[in-house]
């Protein structure tokens, strides 16, 4: 039963990270290159609030955590610099 379930998941997933986050972090790219804003405030409220949002109902392992977290930190590397 928890196999047929996983890969819901997964698809869950890798719909909201390849898909949404990604997206609003490239129609944001103005503010990545010019803005004199907080960019990690950006970042922040934006893309992660998007990334996470209905998080606590969601039935996370540990690959999917490692893939969370490497997106978070390719692109908060990538806005900031």
């Amino acid at each position: 039963m928890l196999q047929s379930q996983q890969p819901v998941a997964q698809v869950r997933y890798k719909r909201r990270i390849c898909g949404k986050a990604q997206a609003l972090f490239c129609n944001l790219k103005n503010i990545w290159r010019y803005s004199q804003l907080s960019k990690l405030r950006i970042f922040q409220s934006s893309v992660l609030a998007l990334l996470l949002y209905g998080c606590q109902t969601w039935r996370i392992i540990k690959i999917d955590e490692t893939k969370l977290n490497v997106f978070v930190h390719k692109y908060l590397r990538r806005a900031l610099i």
